[in-house]
């Protein structure tokens, strides 16, 4: 898998929501799409993701879609309604990143706290070219879900 961000970061995130679902006894069906998602046409994944949304539509009465990033959800956002579904009611969609196209579109998202994280890289890098200890390299920083219309 591929995405706009570090393949580690990728797969930590796909991680996190498999063992969260499974957490609370769901078990994750995971797309993996093969191209980027910087790449704004992503022709080739409509056939993959309309077959695998019918499948499940086939199984269940409503589909939750966890994108690792935003840009992947405005994306399924976009071809689920093209393709006729109903969002939220048959699908529904989550981003992960804030970012503010999200907000124009209406699509929950989980929202990083991009100025803690720079601010926590900014002191650990000055902290490291200084020779001085890095405070806490392995820091966690909170999320919070920004709900909106596709969930």
């Amino acid at each position: 898998m591929r995405c706009g961000t570090s393949i580690f970061i990728c797969e930590k995130r796909i991680l996190g929501f498999s063992d969260t679902c499974q957490s609370r006894g769901l078990e994750p069906n995971v797309i993996k799409m093969s191209a980027t998602s910087e790449e704004l046409d992503l022709e080739a994944e409509r056939d993959n993701f309309d077959a695998k949304i019918s499948e499940l539509l086939n199984q269940h009465e409503r589909v939750g879609n966890f994108c690792i990033n935003d840009n992947l959800a405005v994306f399924l956002y976009q071809e689920a309604l093209m393709s006729g579904y109903k969002v939220p009611e048959q699908v529904a969609i989550v981003g992960f990143d804030g970012s503010a196209k999200l907000g124009e579109l209406g699509i929950t998202t989980i929202r990083q706290d991009v100025n803690t994280i720079c601010n926590v890289c900014c002191s650990n890098l000055l902290s490291m070219i200084h020779k001085s200890k890095v405070y806490d390299a392995s820091q966690t920083i909170p999320v919070s879900l920004i709900k909106r219309k596709t969930t």
